[in-house]
């Protein structure tokens, strides 16, 4: 299936505001700008589950960005969860591209049968890792991860203690990195050309 597109759905985190007593959606805003560097329009997909349903199928979007932010929830029971299933069945159906990224790559993770667990160390703002043979950094802002994958997820990255830091499906256009490229003052050019080559920019 070839799409022209280039609108991509998004998806936030859910925080509760204790102020207002409002439970709200939200993304960081550095996000846009690092999307409107590829060209990419942001189509944010809403923590509740119906609308979220009828934007995946209604919508023709280039691909999926599963944002970072919170905890993932391995039982799947909340709203952003149910969510992110649902865009990750639609995208494999139709063949379209998925990122993941910190909480997002853990969901893949998940989906795929990988089990997490706590982790030390793994929030910083520079650390260096092995990314596809190379040294490279990143910076690092998670307390959950793994040192093991399944046969289905090829790992790219692995930091120096043997965390996973990236993956890549084997077969499907899925893939997952635990830094936060939209947190950069400037996106390096590793991750621009990332973007750029996985959702055909």
């Amino acid at each position: 299936m070839t799409h022209k597109s280039n609108m991509i759905l998004v998806t936030m985190r859910q925080d509760f505001d204790d102020n207002y007593l409002e439970c709200r959606d939200s993304i960081d805003i550095r996000w846009f700008g690092f999307l409107e560097q590829l060209g990419l329009i942001p189509v944010l997909i809403p923590n509740n589950l119906t609308l979220a349903e009828k934007m995946i199928v209604s919508n023709d979007f280039c691909g999926v960005l599963l944002t970072g932010g919170g905890i993932h929830n391995p039982k799947g029971d909340d709203q952003r969860s149910a969510i992110e299933l649902c865009l990750i069945k639609h995208c494999i159906v139709n063949n379209l591209p998925i990122v993941g990224v910190c909480r997002g790559m853990q969901f893949i993770q998940s989906y795929f049968g990988v089990t997490l667990e706590p982790i030390q160390g793994h929030v910083c703002r520079q650390q260096h890792i092995t990314f596809n043979g190379n040294i490279e950094c990143v910076n690092s802002f998670h307390e959950n991860g793994t040192t093991n994958t399944v046969a289905d997820l090829l790992v790219l990255g692995k930091s120096n203690d043997n965390v996973i830091k990236a993956i890549r499906h084997i077969k499907k256009k899925i893939y997952g990195i635990m830094w936060h490229p939209e947190r950069l003052a400037k996106p390096t050019r590793r991750d621009i050309n990332l973007f750029k080559k996985w959702f055909e920019i």
